[in-house]
């Protein structure tokens, strides 16, 4: 909260400081508007989401334009209110871009993997589920859609917490979106219950990948 407000007040501060003519676009009145557009999105999806978990990371990707206009125009009127330090203003923001660039990388390669399907994981995982306990280590966040979609009855699902949910066999135990250390434990477990993969046909590698287990 304390790092929206100051956002704010930073372009607040470059919107009444600017003396630009009127016919020119102000770099402070445009980054308050879009970061008034990109908190009210992330607070309407955040309402929605208490409600019907229903979002996913690439729901998101829409306001990125919105957030990087916001940094922008914070950067441009924090060079126009210390001038003397323009340069370390813009070091700062190539240095917090850079630090971006990573995890994007790693987003745009598992994407081209297509390693998280989780409409067919949970397709396979609820016909599979007949007389079975059904768990899921990942909150239904993602999954609850799909299973909704695929079942037409209710079906109860368990949390699956490596090294702390005790399953109880017969069982179907869906993985994903774990670390790589959980993704380990997890399978020395399902190793352990002499669990077999039912999905996908290739061995999982990563914690990002999704996989079923069936545990008779």
């Amino acid at each position: 909260i304390a790092m929206l407000a100051l956002i704010i007040l930073l372009l607040m501060i470059g919107y009444k400081r600017e003396n630009e003519h009127q016919k020119k676009i102000s770099v402070s009145l445009l980054g308050i508007k879009s970061f008034v557009i990109w908190v009210s999105f992330i607070g309407i999806i955040a309402l929605i989401d208490r409600h019907t978990p229903i979002s996913t990371g690439r729901n998101f990707i829409v306001t990125i334009p919105f957030f990087a206009v916001s940094v922008a125009a914070m950067a441009s009127s924090l060079s126009r209110l210390f001038p003397k330090q323009s340069i370390f203003t813009v070091g700062l923001l190539i240095i917090f871009c850079a630090f971006s660039l990573p995890k994007s990388l790693r987003a745009v390669r598992f994407k081209a993997r297509n390693t998280q399907d989780w409409k067919n994981a949970t397709q396979v995982a609820v016909e599979n589920s007949t007389g079975r306990d059904l768990y899921f280590g990942h909150p239904a966040i993602i999954t609850g859609h799909y299973l909704r979609k695929f079942s037409p009855d209710v079906v109860t699902t368990k949390i699956y917490q490596p090294g702390e949910t005790a399953i109880k066999s017969p069982a179907i135990v869906v993985l994903g979106h774990l670390s790589q250390e959980h993704l380990l434990k997890a399978l020395e477990e399902m190793k352990q219950l002499g669990a077999k993969q039912i999905f996908p046909k290739s061995p999982l590698s990563t914690g990002h990948q999704v996989g079923v287990f069936a545990i008779d």
